[in-house]
């Protein structure tokens, strides 16, 4: 990096030193493998980076903890007919500096938060395993990296389902609940899940149809749609058993607790 005096015009090269996940490459990628999304993004194509040596088998094994997670209930089972990552799926890792100095001034936040609070650690969440094996998958697409989640915080792996245009306005900016729709089960605000299946429907994905394949009218189609693996900071859990749009539910350890991240 070149520093320049405003004075004397004069550059210098310097160093800097950022706080980076230890998976991203940055500069070190071979240009025809970066996607470029704006000035701050950049997509690295997981088999020709970092991940160049990614077996199969790991893609499948990517494949397989996704599939675990699947719902069983009314879901649509044709929804993990599409975690084909051979033949259906292109796979990036994104590097966006920014929003990661974002995420990162936001953890801080709460650890200070729950510093302040005595100390205490927020409450652990149990989703039947479901968490563990989306952490297993991405640890397949990374095998040499440990991908460490900061448990006091509830720092965890979480599905996002999304299409093409929404995908690249959150590539680019990150996540703005300000856009989500109010009319939604539990209010306004960003929805992950640990579910592919729940995600997936999001996604605006069309799949082949044989009542379709008889019709003249309509033709076999399929949409690309985004399903994000994103780190979310959970913080204290807010449990309800019950729907509350356009309203908060209230059973909060702290008065004070500041939204997931």
């Amino acid at each position: 990096m070149t520093q320049e005096n405003e004075r004397s015009k004069k550059k210098r090269r310097i160093r800097v030193r950022l706080c980076l996940p230890l998976h991203w490459k940055g500069e070190g990628l071979d240009a025809a493998s970066v996607l470029s999304v704006g000035l701050r993004t950049s997509l690295a194509d997981v088999k020709k980076s970092h991940m160049i040596n990614l077996l199969p088998f790991r893609l499948e094994r990517f494949a397989a903890q996704l599939r675990l997670t699947h719902c069983g209930g009314q879901c649509p089972s044709k929804m993990t007919a599409i975690i084909d990552v051979t033949r259906k799926w292109r796979i990036y890792g994104v590097e966006n500096w920014p929003l990661w100095q974002k995420y990162e001034r936001a953890r801080r936040a709460l650890r200070d938060e729950n510093r302040q609070q005595g100390g205490q650690c927020c409450t652990s969440i149990q989703c039947d395993g479901l968490l563990k094996r989306i952490h297993v998958g991405v640890r397949e697409l990374f095998p040499t990296c440990q991908l460490h989640l900061a448990a006091d915080v509830n720092e965890v792996f979480l599905f996002h389902g999304t299409d093409a245009i929404g995908c690249e306005k959150i590539l680019t900016s990150g996540f703005d609940f300000r856009i989500a729709k109010e009319s939604c089960l539990y209010g306004q605000g960003l929805y992950f899940a640990s579910n592919v299946c729940k995600s997936l429907q999001y996604t605006g994905s069309r799949h082949k149809n044989k009542k379709y394949e008889k019709s003249k009218k309509h033709r076999k189609t399929e949409k690309t749609g985004s399903l994000i693996i994103a780190r979310v900071l959970i913080g204290e859990p807010c449990l309800t058993d019950r729907v509350c749009r356009g309203g908060e539910a209230t059973t909060r350890k702290h008065e004070a607790q500041r939204p997931s991240v």
